[in-house]
């Protein structure tokens, strides 16, 4: 008997989440904040990037403008042809 009046409870709370979802709720409580959605995002990648016309200041210009170094290049274009060298056999003698 009470796992029946268990089982007719979950179909009750399960029942009413499912008509939750046809209710007319209201839009937005807050319609000023919503027309603001996205924003700050937008503002903060805006204020992270440069257009590709900008000038280089002459420090930035001198120190490479945040181009890879020969070092960096030359490495990864090493790496890229010939792979990584396999790593040290393990060895279990003592």
């Amino acid at each position: 008997m009470m796992r029946l009046h268990l089982s007719r409870g979950w179909a009750v709370v399960a029942g009413a989440l499912l008509l939750t979802g046809c209710a007319d709720w209201p839009r937005s409580a807050s319609p000023r904040l919503d027309a603001q959605f996205g924003q700050a995002l937008s503002e903060a990648k805006r204020q992270q990037s440069l257009p590709p016309t900008a000038p280089l200041s002459p420090e930035a210009a001198a120190a490479g403008a945040g181009l890879p170094t020969a070092t960096e290049t030359g490495s990864g274009l090493q790496a890229q042809q010939h792979g990584r060298p396999a790593p040290p056999a393990f060895s279990s003698a003592r």
